[in-house]
């Protein structure tokens, strides 16, 4: 009791002053941006309108001439996710999955087809010809051959998705089938931010990642059964939890 106490005083501390500081992030730039807040979803599957931007406005008649397909990036070292992340200004979505889990297969259908409507596409015959500039762009890392690196950006349960701004997390969760509604609804959320909002947000984003990890510090450790427990949980695939 006194624990979780004192871990949630300290977190309406730690709130408290990334509000105020993000405030002033907000004012600085009130004169430039407003802020969007009625974005909803008609259906939990319905994703927002593509939106045509420089550079990708004849993508109808290009998608019509030649077969495609979504391009979703297979990720395998920090160097790869660096490259990709950096690549451009976009907003990015890696999926994290594991070859044995069932959910992972069905959300795999489901990011496709997020790639099919608003990322890049190529064609089915020569994947190095971008049939169609997209809004985000799409990766994937699979769990088994890269657990190491899944560890290090705080991969828990599979499947999930990260998304990522200018290089930085921006937001991240677990996406089993039961939450592909909320998937879509952040993903639609970002989607109609101005870069400024994107920005504003991953700043935001960042905060909380620092609270977490100075509450890891402040709190008690965990007995080292737990600790072995833990570790022992995350090390092999076939016990990432399955979401």
């Amino acid at each position: 009791e006194p624990i979780l106490h004192f871990r949630i005083m300290i977190k309406l501390l730690l709130s408290t002053l990334l509000f105020m500081t993000c405030a002033r992030f907000s004012n600085a730039f009130a004169s430039q941006t407003t802020i969007t807040t009625n974005c909803q979803l008609s259906r939990p599957t319905t994703l927002l309108p593509y939106k045509a931007s420089e550079g990708n406005d004849h993508h109808e008649a290009e998608d019509t001439m030649v077969p495609s397909k979504p391009q979703i990036m297979s990720l395998n070292s920090p160097e790869a996710l660096k490259q990709f992340l950096e690549e451009d200004e976009r907003l990015c979505a890696i999926k994290f999955h594991a070859s044995w889990c069932k959910s992972c297969k069905v959300f795999g259908k489901q990011y496709e087809r997020i790639g099919k409507e608003v990322g890049d596409l190529v064609a089915i015959n020569d994947a190095s010809t971008v049939t169609r500039k997209g809004e985000i762009r799409l990766a994937e890392i699979e769990y088994g051959k890269n657990a190491g690196l899944c560890k290090s950006l705080g991969v828990k349960k599979v499947p999930s998705i990260f998304f990522y701004y200018n290089g930085k997390k921006l937001d991240g969760f677990p996406c089993g089938p039961k939450r592909i509604a909320h998937t879509l609804e952040r993903l639609n959320h970002y989607r109609s931010l101005s870069p400024t909002e994107l920005a504003f947000e991953t700043s935001m984003g960042q905060g909380n990642v620092l609270g977490d990890e100075l509450l890891e510090q402040l709190l008690p450790q965990k007995n080292d059964s737990d600790k072995d427990e833990d570790t022992s949980h995350q090390a092999e695939p076939s016990n990432v939890s399955n979401q």
